[in-house]
Protein backbone atom coordinates (compact mmCIF):
# COMPACT_ATOMS: atom_id res chain seq x y z
CA UNK A 1 0.00 0.00 0.00
CA UNK A 2 1.37 3.64 -1.15
CA UNK A 3 1.06 6.80 1.14
CA UNK A 4 -1.86 7.89 -1.46
CA UNK A 5 -3.35 4.83 -0.21
CA UNK A 6 -2.82 4.98 3.18
CA UNK A 7 -4.20 9.19 3.32
CA UNK A 8 -7.69 7.63 1.53
CA UNK A 9 -7.87 5.35 3.98
CA UNK A 10 -7.04 7.52 7.36
CA UNK A 11 -9.79 9.95 5.48
CA UNK A 12 -12.10 7.04 4.74
CA UNK A 13 -11.97 6.40 8.56
CA UNK A 14 -11.85 10.00 9.48
CA UNK A 15 -14.91 10.90 8.08
CA UNK A 16 -16.89 7.87 9.42
CA UNK A 17 -15.75 8.84 12.61
CA UNK A 18 -16.74 12.44 12.87
CA UNK A 19 -19.98 11.92 11.01
CA UNK A 20 -21.01 9.41 13.87
CA UNK A 21 -19.61 11.89 16.49
CA UNK A 22 -21.34 15.23 14.79
CA UNK A 23 -24.49 12.67 14.52
CA UNK A 24 -24.72 11.86 18.13
CA UNK A 25 -24.01 15.92 19.34
CA UNK A 26 -26.67 16.62 17.12
CA UNK A 27 -28.86 13.61 18.72
CA UNK A 28 -27.78 14.45 22.36
CA UNK A 29 -28.73 18.40 22.05
CA UNK A 30 -31.85 17.76 20.36
CA UNK A 31 -33.40 15.22 23.12
CA UNK A 32 -31.85 17.95 25.58
CA UNK A 33 -33.86 20.45 24.45
CA UNK A 34 -36.82 18.09 23.93
CA UNK A 35 -36.75 17.24 27.61
CA UNK A 36 -35.90 19.91 29.02
CA UNK A 37 -37.28 22.81 27.37
CA UNK A 38 -40.32 20.50 25.85
CA UNK A 39 -41.28 18.20 29.00
CA UNK A 40 -39.63 20.16 32.03
CA UNK A 41 -40.31 23.72 31.07
CA UNK A 42 -43.12 23.69 29.22
CA UNK A 43 -42.23 25.12 26.07
CA UNK A 44 -44.04 23.21 23.32
CA UNK A 45 -42.04 25.00 20.51
CA UNK A 46 -38.90 22.93 22.19
CA UNK A 47 -40.54 19.79 20.93
CA UNK A 48 -40.52 20.11 17.15
CA UNK A 49 -37.20 22.46 17.24
CA UNK A 50 -35.44 19.43 18.88
CA UNK A 51 -36.91 16.77 16.26
CA UNK A 52 -35.73 19.39 13.64
CA UNK A 53 -32.37 19.25 14.74
CA UNK A 54 -32.29 15.66 15.16
CA UNK A 55 -33.88 14.84 11.38
CA UNK A 56 -31.42 17.38 10.03
CA UNK A 57 -28.10 16.19 11.92
CA UNK A 58 -28.61 12.40 10.50
CA UNK A 59 -29.61 14.06 7.22
CA UNK A 60 -26.09 15.82 7.15
CA UNK A 61 -24.45 12.76 8.70
CA UNK A 62 -25.39 9.68 7.19
CA UNK A 63 -23.80 10.78 3.55
CA UNK A 64 -20.58 10.99 5.59
CA UNK A 65 -20.94 7.46 6.81
CA UNK A 66 -21.86 6.22 3.25
CA UNK A 67 -18.54 8.13 1.36
CA UNK A 68 -16.22 7.04 4.07
CA UNK A 69 -17.16 3.33 3.84
CA UNK A 70 -17.49 3.63 0.03
CA UNK A 71 -14.07 5.57 0.35
CA UNK A 72 -12.70 2.51 2.17
CA UNK A 73 -13.14 0.30 -1.09
CA UNK A 74 -12.01 2.88 -3.42
CA UNK A 75 -15.49 2.96 -4.80
CA UNK A 76 -16.20 5.50 -7.88
CA UNK A 77 -18.55 7.48 -6.38
CA UNK A 78 -17.54 7.65 -2.95
CA UNK A 79 -14.86 10.66 -4.10
CA UNK A 80 -17.48 13.00 -5.52
CA UNK A 81 -19.98 12.14 -2.29
CA UNK A 82 -16.93 12.76 0.03
CA UNK A 83 -15.77 15.96 -1.59
CA UNK A 84 -19.34 17.28 -1.75
CA UNK A 85 -19.42 16.24 2.35
CA UNK A 86 -15.92 17.88 3.06
CA UNK A 87 -16.85 21.17 1.42
CA UNK A 88 -20.12 21.79 2.88
CA UNK A 89 -18.64 20.84 6.49
CA UNK A 90 -15.92 23.12 5.87
CA UNK A 91 -17.93 25.53 8.10
CA UNK A 92 -17.92 23.09 11.17
CA UNK A 93 -15.36 25.12 12.88
CA UNK A 94 -12.84 23.72 14.26
CA UNK A 95 -13.11 19.76 12.94
CA UNK A 96 -15.08 20.08 9.57
CA UNK A 97 -12.63 22.60 8.68
CA UNK A 98 -9.86 20.48 9.66
CA UNK A 99 -11.17 17.60 7.76
CA UNK A 100 -12.40 19.28 4.97
CA UNK A 101 -8.91 21.17 4.43
CA UNK A 102 -6.97 17.47 4.77
CA UNK A 103 -9.56 15.41 2.83
CA UNK A 104 -9.83 18.47 -0.31
CA UNK A 105 -5.52 17.61 -0.10
CA UNK A 106 -6.22 13.92 -0.13
CA UNK A 107 -9.03 13.63 -3.27
CA UNK A 108 -7.62 16.48 -5.26
CA UNK A 109 -4.21 14.86 -5.09
CA UNK A 110 -3.85 13.91 -9.04
CA UNK A 111 -2.28 10.50 -7.27
CA UNK A 112 -5.32 9.69 -5.87
CA UNK A 113 -7.84 9.56 -9.15
CA UNK A 114 -6.34 6.56 -10.58
CA UNK A 115 -7.23 4.71 -7.17
CA UNK A 116 -10.86 5.25 -7.76
CA UNK A 117 -10.94 4.52 -11.28
CA UNK A 118 -9.42 1.15 -11.10
CA UNK A 119 -12.32 -0.16 -8.41
CA UNK A 120 -15.18 -2.10 -9.89
CA UNK A 121 -18.49 0.56 -9.69
CA UNK A 122 -21.48 -0.90 -6.97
Amino acid sequence: MNAVQKHVRILAVCLVVYSCLFAMIGVILGLWGIFFGGLLMGDRNAIPGGTFLIVLVLILSVPGVIAGIGMSKFRRWSRIAALVFLVLHLIVFPFGTVLGIYGLAVLLNPRAWPLFESAAPV
